[in-house]
C-alpha cells in the first residue's frame, strides 16, 4: 500500500514537473522564442515520449521555426495516436505541404497523396473544417491537372464551404476563378463577400483573422471600399497571433498599396518602409516604394 502511495505520488510530481515545462514552453511559443521552446520541449519529451500536449507544441514550434519534417513527424505521431481528431490531419497535411514546397519535384509527388489524404480525413472527420477545406480548395487550384489538379473539385469544396458559412465560400470561389484567370468572376465575388461584411460584419469570436488580410489585399487589388481596407488591416495587426497564415510585412504591404491609391504620399511611405523594414528583400514593397516616391 505504501509503495504504491509513492509510485502515485511520484507520478502526480512527475506530471506537475511536465505541465510547468509545458506552460513555459506555450508562454515561450507566444512570444516567438521558438528556439527556445523547442529545447524546453525536447527535455519533456525525453521524460515523456508519448505526451500528447508535449508532441502537438513540439511539431508546432518546429513549424514556425521552418523545420517541415521534423514538424510533420510530430504530427504524425498525434495522427497515429488520435486519428479521429480532425485538427492532427489538418497539421499533419499543412507541415507535409510546406516540406513538399521546400524539397526538389520527384520528392513533393512522393507525398502529394498523403496530403490529399491528410486534407480530405480532416475534413471528412470534421464537417465544419474550414481550414481543411480552404487548403483542398488551394492545394487543387496550385497543382496542374497532370497531377491531379482539378478546378472542379476545388468549386466542391468552395460549395462546402458555402453550407459553412457564405464568406468563406464567396472568399474561396474569388480565389479559385482570380487563379483561373477569370478576373470578372472573381470581382464580382469579391464584391459580394464586401457587400456581405458590411451588411453584417465580423465577429471576431468566430471568423479568422486572415479574412481581415483578405479584405484589405481584396480593396488594394480592385480599388475599391478602400476605407474598409485600411480599417480591415489595422485590425489583423493588432490581433496577429504566430498561427495567422499572412506575415506582418504582407499587411503593411497592402497598407501602403492603399494609401498610394489614396494619394497618400505620407502613410504610404511610411507603411512601404515598414514592411522593408521588416523583410529587406521584400521586393514588392521596394518597387512599390519607388512608385510612391515618384507621386
Amino acid at each position: 500500500m505504501i509503495i504504491r502511495y509513492l509510485v502515485f505520488l511520484l507520478l502526480g510530481t512527475f506530471v506537475g514537473v511536465s505541465q510547468s515545462k509545458v506552460q513555459e514552453a506555450q508562454n515561450l511559443f507566444k512570444n516567438k522564442q521558438f528556439n527556445k521552446a523547442q529545447m524546453l520541449l525536447l527535455k519533456g519529451i525525453e521524460s515523456q515520449p508519448d505526451n500528447i500536449e508535449t508532441i502537438e507544441l513540439l511539431g508546432d514550434t518546429y513549424f514556425q521555426l521552418k523545420q517541415w519534417k521534423k514538424s510533420y513527424t510530430e504530427y504524425k505521431k498525434l495522427v497515429d495516436f488520435k486519428p479521429q481528431n480532425a485538427n492532427y490531419h489538418f497539421k499533419y497535411g499543412g507541415a507535409l505541404g510546406m516540406y513538399a514546397k521546400h524539397v526538389n519535384k520527384f520528392k513533393a509527388l512522393g507525398v502529394l497523396g498523403d496530403i490529399k489524404n491528410a486534407f480530405a480525413m480532416a475534413a471528412k472527420l470534421d464537417t465544419k473544417h474550414i481550414e481543411a477545406r480552404l487548403a483542398l480548395v488551394q492545394l487543387y487550384m496550385e497543382l496542374p491537372a497532370i497531377v491531379g489538379g482539378s478546378m472542379q473539385t476545388a468549386l466542391r469544396y468552395a460549395a462546402e464551404l458555402s453550407a459553412i458559412s457564405k464568406l468563406e465560400g464567396l472568399l474561396s470561389k474569388a480565389y479559385i476563378y482570380e487563379q483561373d484567370d477569370d478576373l470578372a468572376k472573381a470581382e464580382n465575388n469579391y464584391r459580394q463577400a464586401i457587400a456581405l461584411i458590411k451588411k453584417e460584419g465580423l465577429n471576431s469570436a468566430t471568423q479568422r483573422n486572415t479574412i481581415n488580410y483578405q479584405i484589405g489585399r481584396i480593396t488594394a487589388t480592385y480599388n475599391f471600399d478602400l476605407n474598409l481596407g485600411i480599417e480591415s488591416l489595422q485590425r489583423y495587426l493588432k490581433n496577429y497571433a504566430v498561427k495567422d497564415a499572412v506575415t506582418l510585412e504582407w499587411a503593411y504591404y497592402r497598407l501602403a498599396q492603399i494609401y498610394k491609391l489614396q494619394s497618400n504620399k505620407y502613410e504610404a511611405l511610411k507603411y512601404a518602409n515598414k514592411a522593408i523594414s521588416l523583410k529587406a528583400e521584400f521586393e514588392p514593397a521596394k518597387a512599390l516604394k519607388l512608385e510612391i516616391m515618384a507621386l
